[in-house]
């Protein structure tokens, strides 16, 4: 213990003694515990053939078969390695050297699961075409370029589509509209009225004031000149445009003119058959005519495990069930209450169960190998 007194000095002498090794000093960091969720891509890609996975060709992979799992050995790693022992994620270890990169792009495990999207109320676009530049990309579709029109889903699927010289006329299946090509209006915000155009491929969708639609029968329309001529068989009518844009349009209800019980009753009784149109230069006219084949319509998918009750005399009824991604038996249970009836099931493009001419309950089993077909 020292002491010293106000106005006294006192002298501290010390020695600092450097000790240098002779081999190599690494210094080792805790590395940070990976996010178990994420997946890199590989520089190797694997077939499927037959449903089951092929394996790579090194030391202890196998291929799956229905009784055991395949195993690949990926050609990954993580860090660089000097032969002594030390390992960096970057270039000879540079302070400015290169960093080591997994993975371009990094993966996730989704619990959605992945299944057909129907857009039935959607453009879509192509690339462009110049004659100029002897550029052709009407075979691209690139949808990171956006290239797709969202129209209104309340007005039904689009069965029509009439290209004009400013504008798309649109027939879907509840309302008639215009899609602007090349060009989107801009107005201001208190409503005064169109201040702008600027250049879009797809614009602005102008829908009509009238409620009528081409219903289901897009095979009604024709057009000769400026005139346009479909079926709205829902509203019991026939319809007529005349005008080559949005602003100069005008539509009529030629069925009104003394044949409207006409149209009205023939549209009830034929709601879902075709409507061939055509149009007659030489008289003038619209000739329209109607048949007993049924439009194409999407079927109506039941829910597995739903019960139907059919009490009719029509010779053929068709459902299709949804079943999922599931493998495994699949069971169908029928009853038959009276009369004589044969039941049979489709999959995958062929029948696999098939019962003849019965009058009793009974049951139908099938085996389905495969994730898809789900119906």
């Amino acid at each position: 213990m020292y002491s010293c007194r106000s106005g006294a000095s006192t002298n501290l002498t010390a020695e600092i003694i450097v000790t240098r090794a002779n081999n190599l000093i690494v210094w080792e960091t805790e590395p940070a515990d990976a996010d178990p969720n994420l997946f890199y891509d590989s520089s190797e890609s694997y077939e499927i053939a037959g449903g089951y996975h092929l394996s790579g060709k090194s030391d202890g992979d196998q291929p799956q078969t229905a009784t055991q799992d395949a195993i690949i050995t990926l050609p990954f790693f993580n860090c660089y390695t000097f032969g002594n022992g030390v390992e960096s994620y970057k270039i000879l270890d540079a302070l400015d050297g290169q960093a080591l990169n997994l993975g371009e792009r990094v993966l996730a495990v989704s619990k959605e699961d992945f299944k057909e999207a129907d857009r039935f109320a959607e453009l879509t676009y192509s690339g462009i075409y110049s004659s100029n530049s002897n550029l052709n990309n009407l075979n691209e579709f690139n949808l990171g370029l956006v290239n797709f029109k969202d129209l209104e889903t309340s007005f039904g699927p689009i069965m029509k589509l009439h290209s004009r010289e400013t504008d798309i006329l649109v027939l879907q299946e509840d309302k008639i509209s215009y899609v602007l090509t090349g060009k989107n209006l801009i107005s201001d915000s208190t409503g005064g009225g169109v201040i702008a155009s600027v250049p879009q491929v797809l614009g602005t969708q102008i829908a009509r004031i009238e409620e009528y639609g081409i219903s289901y029968n897009p095979e009604s329309f024709v057009s000769w000149g400026s005139e346009m001529y479909f079926t709205d068989t829902k509203r019991t009518a026939v319809l007529k445009m005349r005008g080559t844009s949005s602003n100069n349009d005008a539509l009529e209800v030629i069925s009104d003119t003394g044949m409207r019980s006409y149209f009205r009753d023939q549209f009830n009784v034929q709601l879902n058959t075709q409507k061939l149109g055509g149009y007659d230069p030489y008289m003038d006219e619209y000739v329209l005519g109607t048949n007993g084949i049924s439009v194409p319509l999407p079927p109506v998918i039941i829910p597995c495990g739903t019960q139907k009750s059919l009490v009719s005399s029509t010779n053929q009824h068709q459902y299709t069930i949804e079943l999922g991604t599931v493998i495994g038996n699949v069971v169908i249970n029928y009853t038959i209450s009276s009369g004589t009836m044969s039941v049979g099931v489709s999959w995958d493009g062929s029948q696999v169960a098939l019962v003849s001419n019965t009058s009793t309950s009974g049951t139908l089993n099938f085996d389905k190998t495969k994730n898809s077909p789900t119906t």
